[in-house]
């Protein structure tokens, strides 16, 4: 879903392209099968290892920070930010996006992808990690974006990700168990969570089905 959005506006074939906040790799690892030549930046080591073991030829997978993308001046076609964006922190996304206009080329292009603040999903994870407030902000931040003069917004839409999950167990070893953070919150509002996953989720002969709004900016670097 994400890449098909993205390949409709602007075909990546050929070109230079980082993925900011890559995690284990899997839209890199989709980049370079559509033919671009894909960095991945990470700031967990231990996940650009496991990247690294998952998709061991032709993407290189780095250690860094959305504000140190360690790739050379003018050297990049598209960067994307998948998910990611929220992540940094609020006093360090102004220096992550003066990152991208230092690595992109003339007219290449800043694609940022983000979860909405509501939705099925966003409504069971909330149990175990609330964003609303970091979600708001950086949908605030790109919205002004193009006011900077420095990025043109190309296009903003919405659209709707969709998951399944086998049972409420896989969600959590997927989504929860995955951060220290969301795991050791989770033994007291486990029965709520199910609760309100049974509730969401749509189920389905393919599973227990849960969507999640996104909501994506594509820039052009002036």
């Amino acid at each position: 879903m994400h890449l098909s959005k993205l390949t409709e506006r602007y075909s990546v074939d050929g070109k230079n392209v980082v993925d900011v906040g890559c995690g284990e790799g899997e839209f890199a690892s989709a980049l370079a099968a559509k033919n671009a030549n894909v960095t991945g930046i990470e700031i967990d080591s231990s996940k650009v290892a496991h990247a690294r073991e998952l998709h061991p030829n032709g993407i290189q997978f780095l250690v860094g920070k959305a504000d140190n993308i360690l790739v050379e001046d003018n050297s990049t076609d598209l960067i994307t930010f998948m998910f990611s964006m929220h992540h940094v922190p609020a006093q360090e996304q102004g220096f992550a996006l003066e990152e991208c206009l230092r690595c992109l080329k003339s007219g290449g292009r800043l694609h940022v992808v983000e979860p909405d603040i509501v939705g099925p999903m966003t409504t069971v994870v909330k149990h175990v990690e609330d964003e609303t407030e970091v979600r708001t902000n950086t949908q605030k931040l790109l919205d002004q974006l193009e006011d900077k003069g420095q990025f043109r917004l190309i296009e903003k839409t919405s659209y709707d990700l969709v998951r399944s999950y086998r049972d409420f167990d896989e969600i959590v070893e997927s989504i929860v168990m995955v951060d220290e953070a969301r795991a050791s919150k989770l033994p007291e509002v486990r029965s709520e969570m199910e609760q309100t996953f049974l509730e969401e989720a749509e189920q389905t002969e393919q599973g227990n089905m849960l969507s999640q709004p996104c909501i994506m900016h594509h820039f052009e670097k002036l």
